[in-house]
C-alpha cells in the first residue's frame, strides 16, 4: 500500500511550518506527535460549542453526548 505522501502531509497544519525558510522538522517522541487539522477543529467546535459537564439539561451539556 502506497500513501500519497502530499495528502498525508497536508492533514497536518504544523508540517507546514517553516524556520528561516527551512521545512520543520519534528524529531520528537510520539507524545509529541502532530495534531491533523479535522481532529484540531473537533476540538475546537466541541469547545466552543459543547463545553459542558456531560448528563445535565443545558444545550451545551446536551451537545456532549
Amino acid at each position: 500500500m502506497t500513501l500519497p505522501m502530499d495528502q498525508v502531509r497536508a492533514a497536518f497544519p504544523a508540517l507546514a511550518l517553516a524556520d528561516d525558510g527551512l521545512p520543520r522538522l519534528y524529531l520528537d517522541a510520539p507524545a509529541g506527535t502532530q495534531v491533523a487539522g479535522r481532529v484540531v477543529e473537533a476540538m475546537s467546535r466541541t469547545m466552543i460549542e459543547a463545553c459542558a459537564n456531560d448528563g445535565g439539561t443545558f444545550r451545551t451539556s446536551v451537545a456532549t453526548g
